[in-house]
């Protein structure tokens, strides 16, 4: 399955967006502004990984 999160840094949708993420069934995808602090450093590594595969994909 696929879940496209608007936002996706908040406090409750960042926990639904790491449950599903851990997930095998399911393909995470983000979109957002860029504009959140530094609160979270694994989420925002994981983030980047998540730019990088949308930049590869072929739509």
């Amino acid at each position: 399955m696929k879940a496209l999160f608007i936002g996706g840094t908040g406090t409750i949708s960042m926990a639904i967006v790491r449950r599903l993420a851990a997930d095998p069934d399911w393909e995470v995808w983000l979109l957002n502004r860029g504009s959140r602090s530094d609160e979270d450093p694994e989420f925002d590594e994981w983030c980047d990984k998540v730019i990088e595969s949308l930049e590869k994909a072929k739509f």
